[in-house]
């Protein structure tokens, strides 16, 4: 039987991608190159803080998938890439369809290129980050909760220590690139979801009380660096300083990222109850994400009409911010809306109906049963037969 979704959590959904949008209001401006110069003030702080808003709205937005997802009982590859078709539907859904619309109604916004990779978005890599590590995780998480579940406990706890050392304290610290692994692709999905697995399989305990502190803490340390680093490289000139002064919020596993983030979802998992409304809108989400970030319509909506440059320098910086992100993002969700009734009408009806049917073709060919009976021979039969064979080669006469 379908469950009702949580609306407490279905609402986080809203609000991370609204802390997405927010970000994006700065960092898609090449604004964002001059921000280090300007006078120290109250909106420069304000608009710091928008910054490291983004990247807890990510983190935030995995956690909750990941959530559910390490709870299913026999994780599969075929359902694995069954989850990626179907995200793969509204991606090309908004790849070609606005690519269509720029061709037709605003040519000299769209190169060859990004018509070319329009087509293959999610393979190129080239326009949705976020797009492209989740569908590469979809792919391996069955293989990654079967393996976690299999290695118990004592090992995960083991190896959740070892990532929050290595990922959380030194390279989640500390502003230079530690052991190379502050970027943008499937690896940090693959962290978090080994830190949330052990929470829901083995803790999946901790009340209200503890989700505060993480908030609390991960907050202070996002605040308190931010501050300090733009007061210091204000007064001793150092713009590196200023330019590095979102550091800790700068990727979704930062440490102080991923308290925020765990902290915020452990209170919204909390408290159960059911919105329809809330859970309709909250299905827009990956629409507003794909919409607002598709190359030229980025920079139609980010430096042509809402340009946060051009709004720092007019009276009332800080009101025209929050006018301009609230616009783009419930414009996009009302475009998604659309999306929706499109795809109820039609996708919808039978999700994944044409995967399984491709799946069924493929699975049932001569070729593919051969290589699966090969693959999945019993490890001892294989053994025995290596050694027999080695066996039979030494008594053989040079």
């Amino acid at each position: 039987m379908k469950t009702e979704r949580n609306s407490s959590i279905e609402l986080l959904r809203l609000v991370a991608m609204l802390m997405i949008v927010a970000r994006h209001y700065i960092t898609l401006n090449p604004f964002i190159e001059q921000f280090s110069t300007q006078p120290l003030t109250f909106t420069t702080m304000f608009y710091e803080w928008i910054v490291s808003l983004g990247k807890i709205g990510v983190a935030v937005f995995f956690i909750i998938s990941a959530w559910y997802l390490c709870e299913e009982t026999h994780p599969t590859i075929r359902k694995g890439l069954k989850r990626a078709w179907i995200l793969e539907r509204e991606v090309l859904f908004y790849s070609l369809g606005l690519m269509l619309v720029f061709v037709v109604f605003q040519p000299d916004l769209i190169s060859k290129k990004t018509i070319a990779l329009s087509f293959i978005p999610t393979i190129s890599g080239s326009y949705w980050w976020y797009v492209t590590a989740y569908a590469l995780f979809l792919v391996l998480s069955p293989y990654l909760t079967v393996g976690l579940r299999a290695i118990g406990k004592q090992a995960h706890a083991a190896l959740c220590a070892l990532l929050l050392i290595i990922w959380g304290l030194i390279s989640g610290m500390l502003p230079a690139n530690m052991f190379q692994l502050i970027g943008t692709n499937f690896i940090d999905f693959l962290y978090l979801y080994i830190l949330i697995t052990f929470y829901r399989w083995y803790l999946n305990n901790w009340g209200r009380k503890i989700a505060w502190i993480l908030v609390t803490a991960g907050t202070a340390l996002i605040i308190g660096s931010f501050i300090a680093l733009q007061y210091l490289g204000y007064y001793l000139h150092v713009d590196a300083l200023r330019q590095n002064a979102h550091y800790l919020s700068n990727t979704c596993v930062m440490l102080p990222v991923i308290l925020v983030g765990f902290g915020i979802v452990l209170l919204a998992e909390s408290k159960f109850y059911v919105n329809r409304i809330i859970n309709y809108l909250a299905g827009t989400t990956f629409g507003i994400y794909l919409i607002q970030c598709y190359p030229p319509m980025r920079d139609l909506l980010w430096i042509h009409w809402f340009n946060s440059g051009r709004d720092y320098t007019l009276p009332h910086p800080i009101l025209r911010a929050i006018i301009s992100i609230l616009l783009i993002f419930f414009g996009c969700m009302a475009t998604d809306c659309i999306r929706k009734t499109i795809f109820s009408l039609t996708a919808d009806r039978r999700p994944g109906a044409w995967f399984d049917i491709c799946a069924t073709f493929i699975e049932s060919r001569k070729v593919v049963q051969r290589l699966r009976s090969i693959l999945l021979t019993a490890p001892n039969e294989t053994s025995e037969s290596v050694s027999a064979a080695m066996t039979k080669n030494q008594t053989k006469p040079v």
